[in-house]
This record gives structure tokens, sequence and C-alpha cells, in this order.
């Protein structure tokens, strides 16, 4: 794993966990106020920065979503499978989402994922139209109030 810079930790990490968490919450009709998305991103933006040359590829994503969940749980009060479920959800979207564009990006471009680790910057214009195609998805989910599985139906809060 290549080391991470703070600016991509603020310009890639706080989005796409942001965007992790607003897609699953989302789709799950789970409402997170804006504060503790960022509150929550934020944190994991830190522990992603430290941690990162720590982990074994692959199983930081899994560390991610670990990570991720049990704050949501400790910072929004959700029962631990309904924040486990929400980050899941975005975590598989945003992957979608960030693994089609920058297919489309790196064969438009003749980018391979070796120059990510050199260059931190086209790590950080690559990922904009994922941000941008993420963001957009957000939108019109919200917009068309799309739920995928209404998990507000059951108690909304740990004990």
């Amino acid at each position: 794993m290549y080391p991470i810079p703070w600016y991509a930790i603020i310009l890639i990490g706080l989005p796409s966990n942001f965007l992790t968490i607003s897609i699953g919450a989302r789709l799950f009709n789970i409402n997170i106020s804006i504060q503790k998305r960022v509150i929550i991103s934020i944190i994991i933006g830190i522990l992603l920065y430290f941690t990162r040359h720590l982990t074994i590829p692959g199983l930081n994503s899994i560390a991610l979503i670990i990570s991720t969940a049990l704050l949501l749980r400790i910072i929004s009060r959700l029962t631990l499978w309904k924040a486990f479920l929400t980050i899941v959800l975005g975590f598989v979207v945003l992957a979608i989402i960030e693994t089609l564009c920058n297919s489309i990006i790196f064969s438009l471009f003749h980018l391979n994922f070796g120059i990510l680790a050199a260059r931190p910057w086209i790590n950080i214009l690559s990922f904009l139209p994922t941000i941008a195609v993420a963001s957009l998805l957000y939108w019109l989910i919200s917009r068309k109030n799309v739920i995928l599985y209404n998990l507000s139906q059951y108690e909304d809060h740990a004990k």
C-alpha cells in the first residue's frame, strides 16, 4: 500500500466517507444528520491516514467498513446491525461507481494504477468523476425518494 498524503485524505477520503454514509442511509431510509456524517467522515479520515500503511491490502477496506460502522453506531446511536448494513451498502455502491469511473478515465488517458502512488494529484483528479456521479446518484435517490429497504421501521436507536 502506498503512502497517502494528507491532502488526498481531505480531497478523496472525506467526501468518499461522507457519500458512503449518505447513500447507504438514504437507501435504507435512515435519517443521519449532516453534522454527524461530517464528524464520522473526519474521524475515519484521520484513522485512515494513520493506519493505511499498517493494514494488508484488502484488509484496509474491511477495517474501514467495521470502524465506520462502529463510529456510526456510537455517534448516531443506531443499532450495530443498522450501522453495518448502511455502511456496507454505501461502500458497495461507491465501489461500483469508482470502478466504472476509473475504468473509463484510465482507458481514455492511458493511465495505470502504478502512477497513482507516484503522483497523488492524478489520484485526486481521477476521483472527481466518482464524486460527481455519486453526488448525482445521491441527489436522484433523495429527490425520487428511492428506498431499497425501510430499516426505519425497526427500532431506531440502540439501547
